[in-house]
Formats: C-alpha cells, sequence, structure tokens
C-alpha cells in the first residue's frame, strides 16, 4: 500500500574523511603521472626498457612531493567557500573558522603519518564542525533566500554592490597611477589579494554609507512649506527605519532573521510613505483643480455671458469643469464622476450664479431697508468685546 504521506528524503553526505581520502588518491595519481610524462618526454627513460610502473619511473623525492602536494589539494577542495567571502553575520564566520582550523588539523595528522585511531578521532571533529556549519548556512540560506527578503533589502544589496564596485574600481585606478600594482595584476589577483582585509571592510563601509544617503526619502530635502505636516512626519519615520537596518546590516554580531527583521519594518515604513505622498499629490491636485475652475469660471461671466440662456451657460461650465480635471489629470469617473453627474452640478452652478445676480438687482430703497433692518437685528444680538474677554481668559485657564 504506497504511503499516504510520503515519507521525508534525507540528502545523503559523504563521510568528510571519504571525500578526503578519495580527492587526495585521485590528485597523487595525477601528479605521478604527469611526473612520468615529463620523464618519457625528456627521454630519461624510453618505451625499450622492461614495463615498470608509474611510481618505480620516478624518484623517491618525487613521490613525496606528490604526496604532500595531493594531500594539500584535498584540503584545499574540501575548505568552506565562505573562507574568501566577506562574512558579516559573526556566527556563521565562527562556524567557517571552525570547521576549516578543524580540517586543517585532520590534514596535519594525516601528513604525519600518526595511528588511523587518531586520524579517525580528528577527522570526526571536523566532520561535527562541518555539519554545524552546514545548519548555519540552511537557516541563513532560509532567512536571506530571494523570495523570503523583504523588498527593501534587495534594493540596498543591489545598491550596496554597485557602490562597492565604483568605490572599489576608483581606489584601483589610483593605485595604477601611483605605481602600486600593475595591469597585469589585474588579470591574475582577486579582488581579496589586491585589497587587505582592513581596507576590504572600508571599502563595504564608505558603500554603506553612499548606498543609506541615496535611498533616503526625498522629502528630507525639500522645502517644508510644501510638506503636509503628517508627510513629514511619515517621511522621518522611513528615515529612522532605514538607519535602524542599515546599522543591523553592518553589525558583525547580527544574525539573518535580525536583519530580515529590520529591513521589513522598513518595508512598513516605505509603503505608508508611499500612501502619504499618493494622499499629498491627490490633495493638491483638487486644490488646484478648484482654483482653475473658479478662475476660469469668473473669467467667462466677466466676459459678458448672457445669464438668460441657462443651457448654453451650462454646457459652457460644463466645459470648464472637464478642462479643470483634464489639466490636473483626474479621471471624473474614478471619482465617482459620470457625465449626468457633471451637467448637473454645471447647471446647479449657473442657478446660483443667476440668483445671486437676481438679488444684486433688488431696488436701492429696498436695499437700504434691508440693510437698516439687518443692523438693527444684528445689534441686538452682538456681544460688546469686553463682555467676550473673561470667556477667552476662562478658556484658556481651563485648558491651562
Amino acid at each position: 500500500m504506497p504511503y499516504i504521506i510520503q515519507p521525508e528524503k534525507t540528502e545523503k553526505i559523504e563521510s568528510l574523511q571519504n571525500l578526503y581520502e578519495n580527492n587526495q588518491k585521485q590528485s597523487e595519481a595525477h601528479l605521478i603521472t604527469v611526473a612520468a610524462r615529463e620523464k618519457f618526454l625528456s627521454r630519461t627513460i624510453n618505451n625499450s626498457e622492461e614495463a615498470i610502473n608509474l611510481t618505480q619511473s620516478i624518484s623517491a623525492e618525487e613521490l613525496e612531493k606528490a604526496k604532500i602536494q595531493s594531500h594539500l589539494q584535498a584540503r584545499i577542495a574540501l575548505e568552506p567557500a565562505q573562507l574568501n567571502e566577506q562574512i558579516k553575520d559573526a556566527d556563521l564566520e565562527a562556524r567557517v573558522l571552525e570547521f576549516a582550523d578543524a580540517l586543517e588539523a585532520a590534514h596535519q595528522l594525516k601528513l604525519q603519518g600518526v595511528s588511523e585511531s587518531e586520524i579517525n578521532s580528528s577527522f570526526a571533529v571536523a566532520e561535527i564542525k562541518r555539519e554545524n556549519l552546514h545548519v548555519s548556512l540552511k537557516t541563513q540560506k532560509l532567512f536571506l533566500s530571494p523570495e523570503n527578503k523583504p523588498v527593501t533589502l534587495k534594493i540596498y544589496e543591489r545598491e550596496l554592490a554597485r557602490n562597492e564596485k565604483a568605490i572599489a574600481q576608483a581606489k584601483i585606478s589610483n593605485m595604477i597611477e601611483t605605481g602600486n600594482i600593475s595591469l597585469s595584476d589585474l588579470n591574475t589577483k582577486k579582488a581579496s589579494e589586491i585589497f587587505s582585509t582592513a581596507e576590504r571592510a572600508s571599502i563595504r563601509l564608505e558603500a554603506g554609507m553612499r548606498t543609506r544617503e541615496n535611498l533616503e526619502p526625498k522629502e528630507l530635502w525639500a522645502k517644508r512649506q510644501n510638506l503636509s505636516e503628517k508627510l513629514e512626519q511619515t517621511a522621518l519615520q522611513a528615515s529612522d527605519s532605514l538607519e535602524r537596518a542599515h546599522e543591523i546590516y553592518h553589525t558583525p554580531e547580527a544574525k539573518p532573521e535580525e536583519v530580515v527583521k529590520a529591513f521589513s519594518a522598513l518595508d512598513a515604513d516605505i509603503i505608508k510613505l508611499k500612501n502619504e505622498r499618493r494622499t499629498e499629490q491627490t490633495s493638491t491636485r483638487f486644490i488646484n483643480f478648484k482654483t482653475e475652475f473658479k478662475r476660469d469660471l469668473a473669467n467667462m461671466f466677466e466676459n459678458g455671458q448672457q445669464l438668460e440662456n441657462t443651457q448654453l451657460l451650462t454646457a459652457m461650465t460644463k466645459g470648464l469643469l472637464l478642462n479643470a480635471l483634464e489639466k490636473q489629470e483626474i479621471q471624473s469617473e474614478k471619482i465617482g464622476l459620470s457625465s449626468e453627474k457633471l451637467s448637473e452640478i454645471s447647471r446647479t452652478i449657473v442657478l446660483a450664479i443667476g440668483n445671486d445676480n437676481k438679488r444684486e438687482k433688488v431696488p436701492s430703497a429696498d436695499r437700504s431697508a434691508v440693510s437698516v433692518q439687518q443692523s438693527r437685528h444684528d445689534q441686538t444680538k452682538s456681544v460688546p468685546q469686553d463682555q467676550m474677554t473673561p470667556v477667552k481668559i476662562r478658556q484658556f485657564e481651563h485648558t491651562r
């Protein structure tokens, strides 16, 4: 009967000692073959002699040299690749060095030809260190895999790599000009060989500072009067989150999960900032729309448009509305303004303006009577200024 739940597949890893010994034997056989071929080509031995073993065709000194060289190649082949990389995770770096040291110890015992039990014991220790490193790498890969990386972390690392490359190239150009390195060195040396550990750390730190500055919210350099208070505070909050994420990223003791957590918080703040920017832009567009529409409407009536033709005025007002919306790139359908709704708004505006103009045509005598009555009415309802002052004082005292 087949399994309902498939058993977990375990990755089969060959023992470290077997890998070392197999690599060493292959390297030694290759080195001996190369040495024997060189002797044959140089006529030191010839094919007329009786068939001999390859090991018999070279000297004992050459055999010993091939043995030592093969052990060295076997050790190098099994060294962790992270030894040649910049590691910012202190825990991972410790695991890498522990495994490398344990492998070196087992390698030296192999060269010394000590007892088999001592060699087995040494490789067992190195095996444990290798497994610890494997677990650390697996954890880091889980947290820092492309699928799990926050968006801002991806952007930060991309910009960081670009800035590191630019700074390193500038320093190399300067070294070539001063004669510290030659052009041929660039083809034969790695960056780790051109720059010391301290220099690489300095380049990375400078690149990190440049990256952080480039990713700061643009609102930090804008005029304050052009920003709303909420947008300004949101931008400052995003800047603080960027600063925290930047510091954690460049802290050697920081764990991968701490880096992910810091940049995830930055992701959230950047989303808030983008939403606030969108709100600010929408608000500004509507303010500009209202200003332009009122100006165009006033100009239209100042040009002596006849108020009797309501249908014509409605059509013209609607045209002004559409024109003002288009200038601010506001789509009327997206804000719930259909063509019929715009027509209704236009009619309402025209009627309101018409009613205002009719009121202005009231005879002067009637207007005088109305104004006198209104003045008397206002006097009966008004309160002297000196009676209002205690209210303000009491309110202020209450607030305080």
